[in-house]
């Protein structure tokens, strides 16, 4: 009997382009579909393969206000199936959802973006509690994986023999680089995007002027240092963003999620969540 179909499908910012990049490509007997191959089905069947189907793309969760009618779409296109899906923090999210839509082209500042813009559509698609039940309402308890983003982020090898156990995945562990890709912008980075994304609204020829011209002394730096491997980097340092918020206005940020992580633990047995200091409201350290 073949094995189901392995939907990976988030949360954003939770090492997916990782496992679209390094992991998945070195698993054995897999029909493995990333974001672009996906896409260059949306008009036609995916293909049928003597190999299990995986796709690994953090869109497919939705957006928020859309995610029932998604997980319905899923259930519909792929059948019964194995779910992942991977959660983090929602306030350690912040900064690399922020980073992100600065490489996107935003202009907003960081207070700006998560108060009036980002802060309605985050909420409610960050109680993962309620995407978990919907997730097992429509494919079934035992068929929905949910992991700890900072478990696989604290100690990769460990954690992904354990996820290829619960999955039935057959990596090439010689193959596996554990170094991180896709992660946000560096403090100073983030600000120097900021600065180049307001200046591109204010002079768009400049601007592009500028950026062929970088990107040419970009191509040229590593044709002369072939060994350097672009996109393998050390980690940034950790952004201090809470100190552009006032306590009230963090407390009202983390009383968002207290009543879907207290859920979590209740119901989904994932009390580890505690550990990474998830907002919970018996948790006293932050109350000012």
């Amino acid at each position: 009997m073949r094995a189901l179909p392995l939907l990976h499908i988030g949360y954003p910012k939770t090492g997916s382009s990782w496992f679209q990049q390094v992991f998945y490509p070195q698993v054995r007997d897999l029909d493995f579909y990333t974001p672009q191959r996906l896409r260059q089905h949306e008009s036609s069947p995916l293909r049928a393969s003597k190999n299990r189907l995986v796709v690994c793309d953090e869109t497919l969760l939705g957006q928020t206000g859309h995610l029932i009618e998604q997980a319905l779409q899923l259930r519909e296109i792929f059948g019964p199936s194995e779910i992942v899906l991977f959660i983090r923090n929602p306030m350690d999210k912040l900064p690399s959802n922020y980073s992100e839509y600065l490489k996107a082209g935003g202009t907003l500042s960081l207070r700006d973006f998560v108060l009036k813009e980002h802060r309605p559509r985050y909420a409610e698609k960050h109680c993962y509690d309620l995407v978990i039940r919907l997730y097992r309402d429509l494919f079934g308890m035992e068929r929905v994986h949910v992991y700890l983003f900072e478990d696989f982020q604290s100690d990769p090898k460990p954690f992904l023999e354990k996820f290829c156990y619960d999955l039935d995945l057959r990596p090439d562990w010689s193959q596996l680089n554990y170094q991180p890709v896709n992660q946000r912008l560096t403090v100073k980075a983030l600000n120097r995007k900021r600065r180049l994304n307001q200046l591109a609204h204010a002079f768009p020829l400049l601007v592009k002027g500028y950026l062929r011209y970088k990107k040419s002394r970009v191509a040229n730096a590593h044709s002369s240092n072939p060994t350097e491997a672009p996109g393998h980097r050390s980690r940034p340092s950790p952004f201090p963003w809470e100190r552009y918020f006032t306590p009230v206005e963090l407390q009202e940020l983390r009383a968002t999620w207290y009543e879907s992580n207290q859920n979590l633990i209740d119901h989904y047995d994932l009390s580890s969540i505690i550990t990474y200091q998830y907002p919970l409201a018996s948790d006293t350290r932050f109350l000012k």
